[in-house]
């Protein structure tokens, strides 16, 4: 097999501007790439970091939150609301709650792991679809501050801002 170079091929290996066109691409790429993670959402990362399921549904209780200070009323209840569809504590909220969670009820904060002064409020993270509440919690203020506990209440996390 021959291979045939061209003159202008030769003179660009020979200056050493041959790579130049496929470096570029790859910097084009590397930037998209680099652009795309830049954009992600802190929320979002902060979802997967600490293990959620289902991110959706965190990114939609935490926007709601900030935004109106309520818990999406199609994926949560109050604990008494609970009670009152015949769930009790202790057992599978499926055949009572229909999916949703339980939420929007009082944290004490008695551990003092949280800044003290504001009232909290608790909602339950990453129910399966039908089951037993797990040990996640995200646990709220009046102010939107929000904080995610993975081991029922043991330690705490922030919750970032959106951008």
């Amino acid at each position: 097999m021959i291979w045939i170079m061209s003159r202008e091929s030769f003179e660009m290996i020979a200056k050493g501007t041959f790579l130049r066109p496929f470096v570029a691409i790859f910097l084009v790429l590397l930037v998209c790439m680099s652009a795309k993670t830049a954009c992600a959402d802190p929320v979002d990362d902060f979802a997967g970091a600490v293990g959620l399921v289902h991110p959706g549904e965190f990114h939609r209780t935490v926007t709601a939150l900030r935004r109106s200070g309520q818990l999406p009323a199609d994926l949560y209840v109050s604990k008494r609301e609970a009670l009152g569809l015949g769930w009790h504590p202790g057992a599978n909220i499926c055949p009572f709650l229909g999916g949703r969670m339980i939420g929007g009820d009082r944290f004490d904060n008695r551990e003092h792991a949280l800044p003290l002064g504001p009232s909290y409020r608790e909602a339950d993270l990453d129910e399966e679809d039908c089951g037993y509440r797990g040990p996640k919690r995200l646990v709220f203020d009046a102010a939107g501050d929000l904080w995610v506990s993975i081991d029922h209440y043991r330690n705490f996390r922030e919750v970032p801002q959106s951008r």
